[in-house]
């Protein structure tokens, strides 16, 4: 990471049905659980949708993110996670830059609505559980032949998986065992320990999001250390392709640009807008906040400098929001 501690910052969006082909409603849990703890899944599939009801108050929605596709397919998942805002509660605002328009996409602030992205390559799969308030990671899993159904938690917020989302079409897998590998260390600062880099050092291209999808399913139930060093770098780069992408226009186009031509990503220039997130999303959402520098795009002072930079900006949250910036 860089010498500044890296914030993973939240916002939560939710899929709208025609974005993502299917729409789940959901609700959450009282507690979170435990370690390796066995559970199971609440609600029916009803025909080609889901509608779900898991615990009170959570939503659910499903989005497909094909890796083998390139920038085609990382611009429709760019395109479908943004289009979540809408359905979440979010809004567009239209930003005129030295008269070229530009859409920022301002999220919603109900925090229990989730994405379950399934990220596919050939041969192997993983779900990212995304809060669609922020575009925050806060856990994946993944069914395999020998343990069935692995969640690995990353934050502390406790969720209640659908059982559409699990099992990939096998049946009797509508139960699945956490694992504590990774619960609490949701920060970039801890992930970027656990794989032995620093996030402005992390890489992204279409080899390593590849391999990043078998590198989180391996070891499953246990803690070998280099297992763990390549899930723990498997979930930085993925986060960084999604949230950050999600969030951040230059990296978005960049990796695009990095996917299309068979090129390197390299997030050094990035990470003072992953740091920033929130105070240039304010420049946008609330007239009169303070100016903020950074150390490769100059000032944000103007509307449309922030624009310049965003995709999606986190609304502007109360403060007793239960939406908070992981250090």
């Amino acid at each position: 990471m860089s010498v500044r501690v890296l914030r993973r910052l939240g916002i939560s969006l939710a899929l709208p049905a025609m974005a993502v082909g299917a729409l789940s409603l959901a609700e959450s849990p009282t507690t979170h659980p435990t370690s390796k703890d066995t559970h199971a899944a609440v609600g029916t599939r009803l025909g080609s949708d889901t509608v779900q009801t898991v615990a009170v108050g959570d939503k659910w929605s499903k989005v497909v993110w094909d890796v083998d596709g390139g920038s085609t397919s990382y611009a429709e998942l760019v395109n479908s996670l943004r289009a979540a805002v809408a359905a979440t509660g979010g809004h567009r605002t239209n930003v005129n830059a030295n008269g070229r328009n530009l859409a920022v996409d301002v999220t919603g602030t109900n925090d229990r609505e989730f994405i379950d992205l399934e990220v596919r390559t050939a041969g192997a799969n993983i779900h990212l559980v995304v809060r669609a308030s922020d575009m925050y990671v806060i856990g994946y899993h993944f069914w395999d032949q020998t343990h069935g159904n692995t969640y690995y938690p990353l934050a502390r917020e406790g969720v209640t998986l659908p059982s559409w989302a699990l099992g990939d079409g096998h049946s009797n897998t509508s139960t699945w065992e956490e694992t504590a590998t990774f619960l609490g260390h949701e920060n970039y600062n801890d992930l970027a320990r656990m794989a032995g880099t620093a996030l402005r050092d992390v890489t992204l291209n279409q080899h390593n999001l590849r391999q990043a999808i078998f590198d989180m399913r391996t070891d499953p139930q246990g803690r070998d250390a280099n297992s763990l060093r390549n899930k723990a770098g498997g979930v930085l780069r993925m986060i960084a392709a999604v949230s950050e992408g999600v969030r951040s226009r230059p990296l978005a186009n960049d990796l695009g640009r990095a996917l299309h031509m068979g090129t390197n990503l390299n997030l050094a220039p990035y990470v003072d807008l992953i740091n920033n997130w929130s105070s240039i999303s304010n420049i946008v959402t609330t007239p009169g906040s303070p100016a903020v520098q950074t150390s490769n795009h100059g000032w944000v002072r103007t509307a449309a400098d922030a624009a310049a930079l965003l995709l999606v900006a986190l609304a502007h949250r109360a403060s007793t929001s239960n939406i908070h910036d992981e250090l």
